[in-house]
């Protein structure tokens, strides 16, 4: 009859150099979100996504630096905040890691809002990909990631262009007859 043997754990953790910061919540609150999450926020227009960002940086402080990526260039949006504005163009790793190292590797947060990534050239895609995956992993960035609904769904259908209010409330009125039809 074969022994058994003591049961040993057959993965060891080894700690990772560049991880060494702290992912805890800063704060007990339902938006503050853990150090160097990849948090996708999508949603219809109007429904308070960037209020809802604003509110997790607000409950995330303190952040060595913030940094937006927005999709219209001129926007205002986020100035009630101390922000760096970049261009997808400029946000390589390598941009990252400098800035995670003046910042001392200090908690950083990085807002990608109006966005349509399916504009962008395939360097800026290439660093947005590198961003989410490295930036926020290895160098204590948390991104906040916004998407509009309606540009996906209208995507499905072939249509590119935005759709106004009025259409969309049109095509909901469209499915309440078609749900009703049933």
């Amino acid at each position: 009859m074969a022994k058994k043997s003591k049961a040993r754990p057959t993965i060891i953790p080894v700690d990772c150099e560049d991880k060494d910061f702290d992912t805890a919540p800063p704060h007990d609150h339902p938006v503050s979100m853990p150090r160097g999450s990849r948090i996708g926020v999508v949603s219809d227009p109007g429904r308070g996504k960037s209020a809802w960002v604003k509110n997790a940086l607000a409950w995330g402080h303190p952040w060595a630096a913030v940094y937006v990526i927005h999709g219209a260039s001129g926007s205002t949006e986020y100035d009630i905040v101390t922000h760096t504005k970049v261009e997808w163009a400029q946000a390589t790793p390598e941009y990252w890691a400098s800035e995670s190292r003046k910042h001392g590797k200090k908690p950083c947060a990085i807002v990608v809002d109006d966005t349509n990534y399916a504009d962008l050239n395939k360097l800026e895609k290439s660093n947005c990909y590198k961003m989410v995956q490295s930036a926020c992993t290895h160098h204590n960035f948390t991104s906040h990631l916004m998407r509009l609904m309606r540009t996906e769904s209208t995507r499905l259908h072939g249509s590119f262009r935005a759709q106004s209010s009025t259409s969309i409330s049109k095509m909901r009125a469209r499915l309440r007859l078609l749900k009703c039809r049933r």
